[in-house]
């Protein structure tokens, strides 16, 4: 009986049409591409925010299309039977093929403007952990200082990928879930039911519900009320 091998998966790059191509321009939609760049792209690595965000820009500007490079598993089947959310879910992307003069370019900008974009950031970060502290003395004026100071360092640290970190909530949100789970974890038992009793996560939460809900009305001026 004849072995059968299965195919290797190797990465593939498809086309992304840009937001607003020029007229007259005809820009295809998607296609495949083995992991070598079209003549005169070449590879730009996930990873730099400025440096893929301003390639994507300038080439679409330039009416150029970007390949977008992944891995993904769903490579066997066709990719026009999968929905977008399958492909989503079945790749990986790894990085961008945009033309060669435009990462010339944008690497050059980046060199010029490293310091500029560096104390942009830092100001950044200075007002979202002000923003955080203000959002925190309003909506929890009764929590003891010491306990606002470590949520923030925690929940709100650079590149934690912490709650407080997300940009998907809003500020009141983030709070609350920060806050929340500094009571779980230092105003409870909730990581001693993990450790010595071996409860799941959303067990343990059941069991202490009840006294994160008290902390966080008594941190907000509720008792009594």
């Amino acid at each position: 009986m004849a072995v059968r091998h299965k195919k290797k998966f190797v990465p593939r790059s498809h086309i992304r049409k840009p937001h607003k191509p020029k007229a007259g321009k005809s820009i295809p939609s998607k296609s495949l591409h083995k992991l070598r760049p079209p003549p005169g792209y070449t590879f730009v690595k996930k990873g730099d925010v400025f440096i893929t965000r301003r390639c994507t820009t300038l080439t679409h500007e330039a009416g150029q299309v970007v390949h977008v490079v992944y891995v993904g598993l769903f490579l066997i089947l066709s990719i026009i039977i999968l929905t977008s959310v399958q492909q989503e879910n079945s790749k990986k992307r790894i990085g961008l093929f945009v033309p060669h003069t435009v990462y010339k370019s944008v690497r050059k900008e980046a060199l010029l403007t490293v310091d500029k974009r560096e104390a942009a950031v830092r100001r950044k970060d200075e007002r979202d952990i002000i923003n955080a502290r203000e959002a925190l003395s309003v909506r929890y004026p009764a929590m003891p200082s010491p306990d606002r100071e470590k949520i923030l360092g925690h929940a709100f640290m650079k590149g934690s990928g912490r709650v407080g970190r997300t940009g998907k909530e809003s500020m009141e949100r983030r709070t609350s879930l920060a806050v929340e789970a500094h009571v779980r974890h230092t105003h409870t038992e909730y990581d001693e039911l993990l450790r010595k009793l071996g409860l799941s996560r959303e067990e343990a939460r059941k069991v202490i519900r009840g006294k994160v809900k008290t902390v966080k009305k008594k941190w907000r001026g509720l008792k009594g009320r």
